[in-house]
């Protein structure tokens, strides 16, 4: 099993990138959220979500797979509100889950886009 301690570096190169605010680490898996206003006159914002399946943390390979996933929606005090698909126009950014291309390796503390070592702010800013 996968330490907090590790969760923790994971999380933490996350924490203070610029426009990103309300990080929130998940109480079970491995894996968090952060929010980040796209249109300063709304209530506009994107959720992107980052999180290591239980299976892929438990294997021996130390480069596990992470999930990106990206929403976009009304921000709500519970949340997201998710829109409908009559409430979608052609301008709003698209909502998208990526399973394939981004990795994380606990021994280095590092994180990858396919086999190029790649920043934090860089996954975030891919998905928004």
């Amino acid at each position: 099993m996968i330490e907090q301690d590790n969760k923790d570096r994971f999380i933490s190169m996350f924490a203070n990138i610029s426009g990103y605010y309300d990080l929130n680490s998940y109480t079970n898996g491995f894996g968090f959220n952060l929010k980040r206003k796209l249109k300063s006159d709304s209530n506009y914002i994107s959720l992107l979500s980052f999180y290591i399946y239980d299976d892929k943390l438990n294997s021996e390979n130390n480069r596990k797979n992470i999930r990106v996933k990206a929403t976009y929606g009304l921000d709500d005090s519970q949340g997201i509100l998710l829109r409908s698909i009559e409430e979608c126009r052609i301008s709003d950014p698209i909502d998208l889950i990526d399973t394939a291309t981004y990795f994380y390796e606990f021994d280095t503390n590092k994180i990858f886009k396919n086999n190029k070592e790649i920043t934090p702010p860089s996954v975030a800013f891919r998905h928004i």
